[in-house]
C-alpha cells in the first residue's frame, strides 16, 4: 500500500481514488480522535462548569437585596421619619411649657369663680425629655359648681388630665359653700422656645434690693394682720410662686404695695419698708 502511495502517479484512476479516500479517512479518524473528542470534552465541561457558576450566582442575587429596591425602601423610610419628626414637633408645640406653669395655675383659679378655692399646690417632676406637673386643688362648691368646673379644666389642654377627685360630704351644712373637694391634675411639659424665653425674661419683675436699715441677721416679722389672701403656694427651690388675691406672684413682685419677700412651703413673707409680714396657708 505505501508503495502504491509512492507511486501514486503511476497508478489507475480507481487506485487513486481509492487511496484518496483511504488518505481521508485517515485524517477524519486523526482529526476525531486527536482534536475534536478533546475538544469536545473541554466544552461540555466548561459549558456544565458555566451552568454551575450561573445557578450560584441566581442564588446569591436573590438571596442579596436588589441596591434600587434598597435605595427606594431607604428613601421612603426617610420621608417616613421626617414626617413623624414633624407631627411630633408640632404636638411638642402644644404642650405647655415649663415656663407657663405660673399661667397655668392663673387660669386654674380663674376658672373657679363659682368655688370657695382653699389651696393649690403643684409637683414638679423632672424628667430626661418631658416634665411631668401635678396640681393639686382643695375647694368647697355644691356639686354642679364642681361638674361645670371640670368641664372648664378639661378645655385649657389636651394634656391636662384629671388624676383624682375626692369630694367629702360633711354631716352638717357645710360653712364654706359645699361639700369639700380634693381635685389632682397631671400634664406634660415641653421646653420653651427661645422666644418665649426671652419674652418672659424681659417681663420678669425686677428684684427689690435689701433695706440697709433692716438686719438681715434679725429681720423684722410682724404678726399684724394684713389685707392679704394666700390662696395656694407652688413651691419650687429655683422659682417659687404664690397665688394671692387670686393673682400668680413670685419673689420680689408687688400687690397691694406688699412686696413679695419670699415664699415659703406653706406661708409667703410680705414686706412693706422695714416691717415685715408673713401670711400662712390656710389649712
Amino acid at each position: 500500500m505505501i508503495e502504491k502511495l509512492l507511486n501514486f502517479n503511476k497508478l489507475k484512476p480507481k487506485e487513486k481514488s481509492l487511496v484518496v479516500g483511504l488518505v481521508v479517512a485517515i485524517a477524519i479518524s486523526a482529526y476525531f480522535n486527536i482534536i475534536y473528542k478533546p475538544l469536545s470534552r473541554s466544552i461540555f465541561r466548561y459549558k456544565f462548569q458555566t451552568k454551575k457558576a450561573q445557578s450560584r450566582l441566581t442564588g446569591l442575587q436573590e438571596k442579596l437585596p436588589q441596591l434600587d429596591k434598597q435605595r427606594q425602601n431607604i428613601h421612603f423610610l426617610s420621608s417616613e421619619c421626617q414626617r413623624m419628626l414633624d407631627e411630633i414637633g408640632q404636638i411638642e408645640s402644644t404642650l405647655p411649657s415649663k415656663r407657663s406653669v405660673s399661667d397655668l395655675l392663673t387660669e386654674l383659679v380663674g376658672l373657679g369663680k363659682d368655688l370657695k378655692m382653699g389651696s393649690v399646690r403643684q409637683k414638679l417632676e423632672e424628667g430626661a425629655e418631658y416634665s411631668s406637673i401635678y396640681i393639686e386643688l382643695k375647694f368647697n362648691a355644691p356639686y354642679i359648681n364642681t361638674i361645670n368646673y371640670l368641664k372648664k379644666v378639661e378645655s385649657i389642654s389636651p394634656f391636662l388630665l384629671i388624676k383624682e377627685l375626692d369630694i367629702t360630704e360633711e354631716k352638717t351644712k357645710h360653712s364654706m359653700g359645699g361639700p369639700t373637694a380634693r381635685l389632682i391634675l397631671s400634664s406634660l411639659l415641653g421646653e420653651i422656645s427661645t422666644a418665649e424665653m426671652i419674652r418672659a425674661a424681659e417681663s420678669k419683675p425686677l428684684a427689690i434690693s435689701r433695706n440697709i436699715f433692716v438686719s438681715k441677721a434679725k429681720p423684722v416679722v410682724r404678726t399684724k394682720k394684713i389685707d392679704l389672701k394666700l390662696e395656694g403656694i407652688t413651691f419650687n427651690s429655683k422659682s417659687p410662686t404664690a397665688i394671692v388675691n387670686g393673682e400668680v406672684v413670685r419673689i420680689g413682685a408687688e400687690i397691694d404695695n406688699y412686696i413679695v419677700k419670699d415664699i415659703r412651703f406653706d406661708a409667703v413673707v410680705f414686706a412693706d419698708g422695714p416691717d415685715e409680714y408673713i401670711v400662712n396657708m390656710e389649712r
